[in-house]
Order: structure tokens, then sequence, then C-alpha cells
């Protein structure tokens, strides 16, 4: 029975970029591992071809001359770096023989070496050696560059599919490319230090490895933390029968990082497969999402969920009777979907515009402010919350441009009390604060004295010639502002040296208003 998991049962918004990344960069490595394997190949060939003898006996202490075949075969085991295998070797190949070889084997080695070195003169270098992992030489960098690497097209195209049904899906909820690459780097690096660990403890063969079915395995190992109950695709084929099925994550960590341990404790040989490696990494991812992705499965459970309901209802609609649907079910989930994304793209924004605000950066958060504009303005109380929150993280300018939009956006409404609330809260950022529109100052003010507030009226007109210059009647500011300070503010002195300023404007337009003000003040001094 065949059972090959492909792809995850899940839509989520983005592409996985880093993860195809991987994928391409494994298949290039791999074409020039394959190219440099057949140079290799032919180059031994070669060197066989042209040291074979076949006057030599059976008996003779130089196996690389009595068979190309076995010529071959030690030249390519000294060519990558794994001489150390040579006795257990002949052992294997000359079982009937090898009491001969054992008692010579000192001579059997220094000529194997010699015809190594003359082989290496002309021969081009092993890519594979280079690229391998050595347990008995703990190297970083050659843990990830095994990793990357394939021995065969059996290899590699087993190790991707089984990679491409768990890391996009892996990649998405996680949502940051350096995370997500520390994930497969560390699994990496774990799976070639829990190898060289093993082999020193139980002093074994040191075997060199390759391959991505360790991060794999880590792969599938954090499927079970982050999204346990999502759906992988799994192609089954037994006998007739062939078709896709739908098993949760868990059950498929579970049975391939539980089967591959049970092999490792109870089986001596493994066909060549690093179960260490495997076992290591299926157990290092799950670790990596229990104690550092802990905050980003409670980030994504919600939209998870739903995602693998919603995936479920397509099905069931897909497979079960004409008669029977899902649809409405997923119309509610399609709803809760887009409400989470409203508030995820929200939060996006407000952290944004933040992060500007507290690096002194205004003309940038005016700019995402204003971008948003034509659709925020319909609805004021959308600025007015905007405007409140800017205001609470600080004084800046871009609480102040905000309280600019939010007064004009409601003196369109007519909503004055709400509109001097909001100038209050500015004015008390700055004295010498100003309204975006001129034509504003006087309407807002006439609407401050109607709910007589007459402090704020005098704030808004106040100096008004320096705040506004020629955009203002600012004799008409200075007019209304004595009429504050005569009845309603009760400051004699002060509503004097403002008439004094009136009455020396040369051609002033409401020059009989002044003097009937003039004299209603004489007649109060």
């Amino acid at each position: 029975m065949l059972m090959l998991p492909h792809s995850a049962a899940l839509d989520l918004d983005g592409h996985a970029y880093t993860t195809y990344a991987v994928v391409i960069l494994c298949i290039i490595i791999f074409y020039f591992q394959f190219h440099n394997e057949q140079e290799v190949q032919h180059a031994m060939g070669d060197y066989c071809v042209s040291i074979y003898s076949p006057r030599l006996g059976d008996e003779s202490v130089d196996v690389m001359r009595t068979d190309v075949g076995y010529c071959q075969e030690f030249l390519e085991m000294f060519h990558t770096d794994v001489d150390f295998l040579v006795p257990q070797q002949l052992e294997y190949i000359m079982w009937d023989k090898f009491t001969f070889y054992r008692a010579r084997m000192d001579d059997v080695l220094v000529l194997m070496q010699q015809h190594y070195q003359a082989f290496q003169k002309d021969a081009p270098g092993s890519l594979n050696a280079s690229l391998m992992y050595y347990p008995d030489f703990p190297n970083p960098i050659k843990m990830v560059t095994a990793s990357l690497s394939h021995g065969s097209i059996s290899h590699i195209v087993g190790n991707l599919i089984f990679f491409l049904a768990f890391a996009p899906a892996l990649e998405l909820l996680i949502g940051n490319v350096f995370k997500y690459l520390g994930v497969m780097l560390i699994i990496a690096l774990s799976t070639g230090i829990s190898y060289s660990l093993v082999m020193l403890i139980n002093f074994s063969d040191a075997i060199p490895t390759l391959g991505l079915s360790g991060v794999v395995m880590g792969m599938i190992g954090l499927s079970a933390y982050l999204m346990p109950m999502a759906k992988i695709r799994v192609f089954v084929w037994f006998f007739t029968f062939a078709r896709n099925i739908y098993i949760s994550a868990w059950i498929l960590a579970l049975w391939y990082i539980g089967w591959d341990a049970w092999a490792l404790l109870t089986t001596s040989d493994h066909g060549g497969v690093n179960l260490i490696a495997h076992v290591s990494g299926g157990i290092t991812g799950y670790l990596l999402g229990y104690f550092w992705l802990k905050e980003t499965r409670e980030d994504t459970r919600d939209d998870l969920d739903d995602e693998i309901e919603y995936q479920r209802s397509k099905r069931a609609d897909r497979h079960f009777a004409p008669g029977v649907s899902y649809s409405g079910n997923r119309k509610y989930i399609e709803s809760k979907q887009q409400q989470r994304q409203f508030k995820k793209n929200h939060d996006e924004y407000m952290g944004r515009l933040y992060q500007y605000v507290q690096c002194g950066n205004d003309s940038e958060a005016i700019a995402l402010i204003m971008d948003d504009y034509e659709f925020q303005s319909v609805c004021v109380e959308n600025y007015e919350e905007l405007f409140q929150r800017i205001k609470d993280w600080g004084n800046s300018r871009t609480a102040l441009c905000m309280g600019r939009a939010c007064i004009s956006l409601l003196l369109v409404k007519k909503y004055h009390k709400r509109a001097l609330v909001i100038f209050e809260q500015c004015y008390a950022i700055t004295d010498e604060y100003v309204l975006a529109d001129p034509a504003e100052v006087l309407l807002l003010a006439w609407g401050a004295i109607e709910l007589h507030q007459y402090e704020t009226a005098r704030h808004l007109i106040r100096n008004a010639n320096q705040r506004y210059g020629q955009y203002i009647d600012s004799v008409r500011c200075q007019l209304l502002e004595v009429e504050i300070l005569l009845q309603h503010l009760d400051d004699l002195e002060e509503a004097r040296n403002i008439m004094n300023l009136l009455l020396t404007v040369p051609d002033n337009p409401y020059k009989s208003e002044v003097l009937t003000l003039a004299k209603s003040m004489q007649k109060l001094m």
C-alpha cells in the first residue's frame, strides 16, 4: 500500500515563497550533484579500465587491478572519505576469500591508497563529499549543506513531496520569513548534533549523511503543534483503490515520527535511512512550536479553525447527496473570516501609525491617514476615535492634523459641540493651534457662544490676524472678541486695548459697529 501526503487542505492568504525557494535550491544543488557524479563515475571507469590486468590472479593483493567493478566501487568509497569501511567492504564482497586479504590488509590498503592518489590527479572533486555531514567531525555549515543535498532522484522527489505537504501552510501561519528560516535552521542543526551524539555514545561507524528528511520530519512535528486538526491530502493506492483521503496533521505526525522511533529502537538495519535525523527532527519541530511559537498558535487558532471548517463543508457539499448542502455554514464562516481579516488589517494599520508617531515621523503618519481619507471620512466617528487614539500616544503634529480633519467633518454635519471638544483638546497642546479652513473659525466661535463656552470662543478668534493672516476677516474677529470680553468675561481693560486697535484701522468696513461698541464701552468706564 502507498500513502503519500502531498498538500494541506487549506487556502491561507499569501504565498509560501520561502518554501518554494528552498525547494528550488534543493533542485539546483541536486542538478550539480548529478552532473558531478556523472563526471566522477566516467573518470573512475576510465581509470579502472586503464589499470585492469587480467593476468593477475584472484589472490593478488592489488584488488583494484583484478576487477573493474571492484575498482570503481572502492574508488567511490575513497572519493567520499569513507576509507575506514574498506575492510568491512572487502569482507562483504569477497567473503569467501576474506581470510587471505585480512592477513595482508596493510598491503591491500597501501595499494588502494596509491591507486586513489593516482586517480585523484586528473579526477574531478566529489561534490557529494563536500556537501555531506560527517558525524565524527561536527560542522554547522555541513549540517545545513547536507540538508539541502540528496543522493538520488527518488531521494529528492520523496523528500520534496513530503516537504510541500506540510511546509507551505506552516510558513503562512508563522508569517515571518526570518522566524520560519530560523525554524528550519534549528531543525537542521539539531538533527546533525543528535546524529553526532548518538554515534559518539554508541561508538558506531560514522557514516556520512545528506538529505532534507530531518527538516521534513521537523515540519511534520511542528504541524502537530501549530495545526493539529488541519487536514492533509494523502494519496492512497492499494490494488484497485486509488484516491485522495484527508488525514489530520497530528495523526500523520504520530504515524511517521512514531514509526521511525519504533524502528530506531527495535531494529539495527535501517536500510541506509538516517532514522536518528528523522526522529530528532520531528521532536525538535514540535518542541520549537511549544516553546517558541505558542503566541503564533494562539493568534492563528480562530482563523485556522474557521478555514478547516470551511474546507470541510466544501468537501461535504462535493461528496454528499445533492440535496444536502453546507453552503449556509460556509457563508457564516466567510463572514467571520472577513471580520477577522478586517481587524487584522486595522491592527496592522494602527501599528504602522503608532510607529510613525512615536518616532516623530509625522509626515509619514499624516500621509498614511490621508491615503484612507475617502473611506474613513464617510463615518466621522471613525476619525474621532482615531484622533483620540493618536492623542493618547502623546502630543504630536499628527494629533493636531487629525483634530483639524475631525473639526471640518463635524462642522459639515453641524456637530458644533463635538467639534468644540476636539478644539479644546488641540488648544491644550498648543495655544497657537489653527483650523484647517479660516472660514470655520467664526462659525465655530458662534457655536461656542451659543453653548456658553465663551473662553473657547475667545481662544478661537484671539490673534486671528497673526494666525490666519489675510485669509480671515480679522476685524470681525476682533469685534466679536470685544463683545465677549465686555458681555461675558468682564475684562474691560483687554476689551479697551483691542478697541483702540480697531479705531486705528483705515477704511474699516465695520466703522459704525466699532463706534457703537466704543460708546457702549465709554458708558461702562
